[in-house]
């Protein structure tokens, strides 16, 4: 139903092949501080602080190509840019803070619960270029904004076996937490066996996220994808130990240095942890 061109020495398009290459590498730093305090033998309580991620080396390497083959058997490619294309310029990333909670109950039971503030709207780009990425920090600005991750989990120690639940709720960089577009939420169970010179855990995770608008070109171009996201996955570890802690002896007295005053009654008491 279509017409058909023929050119003089290649006839018609056999087929033809779009490639795409983008390459990004960096180098870059951070700082990551954190203290735990000890307010009774069964809870702990701490906070921790993540500086910017500052990459001052991010190089993009890229080409596009495209390749004709005709019905005479002759190619033709095509690479834009000539040789490829290689720009340089540099990433901060936002920071964050967080509090941790955990608790111990009878040696049976430990309860760990952490959030954590991320503001995205804090992410920067630079480049020599002046002006390059003026539009794209405007717009972190603008439609970034502060939001946080939360993490519980729940280990039983029934010894040998232990088990563990847990589940995460990842905040939108939109500000979105728990529920909504963008936000994505984790929910975990596993068990671990451990023998002694042996160890083995197994682990479910469901993974979910709310909507996500999706554009493959340019939104003048294309009509937009609604992406949700339902991921099942499932992780085990086997692991080899060569010693391990025995409860049933008496560690202090292998410790001890020769002629060193033997601790008293009350410095055993203050030694103890109990787990």
């Amino acid at each position: 139903a279509y017409t058909v061109n023929y050119y003089p020495g290649l006839g018609g398009i056999k087929d033809f092949n779009y490639q795409s290459t983008y390459t990004t590498t960096a180098t870059g730093l951070n700082i990551k501080l954190g203290t735990i305090w000890k307010l009774s033998n069964y809870i702990r309580t701490g906070i921790y602080y993540h500086s910017p991620t500052w990459y001052n080396k991010v190089k993009d390497e890229y080409y596009y190509s495209f390749t004709t083959n005709w019905d005479e058997g002759q190619s033709i490619s095509t690479t834009v840019p000539n040789g490829g294309g290689i720009y340089n310029y540099k990433i901060v990333t936002p920071s964050k803070a967080g509090l941790v909670i955990s608790g111990i109950i009878q040696k049976l039971m430990s309860i760990n619960v952490d959030y954590e503030l991320i503001d995205y709207s804090k992410g920067l780009l630079k480049s020599k270029d002046i002006g390059v990425f003026d539009n794209a920090n405007k717009a972190l600005k603008e439609k970034y904004r502060l939001t946080g991750n939360l993490r519980a989990g729940i280990e039983l120690n029934t010894k040998p076996i232990m088990f563990r639940i847990g589940w995460a709720s990842l905040g939108s960089p939109f500000g979105n937490q728990i529920h909504g577009n963008y936000v994505k939420n984790i929910f975990s169970f596993g068990a671990s066996l451990k023998g002694k010179n042996f160890y083995y855990d197994f682990a479910i995770v469901k993974i979910y996220s709310g909507q996500q608008s999706y554009y493959m070109y340019n939104p003048r171009y294309s009509d937009v994808s609604n992406i949700k996201l339902n991921i099942t996955q499932i992780v085990f570890t086997i692991g080899l130990m060569g010693t391990r802690y025995d409860e049933n002896i008496d560690y202090n007295k292998y410790q001890q240095k020769p002629f060193e005053e033997k601790p008293s009654d009350n410095d055993k008491a203050k030694q103890q942890i109990p787990y």
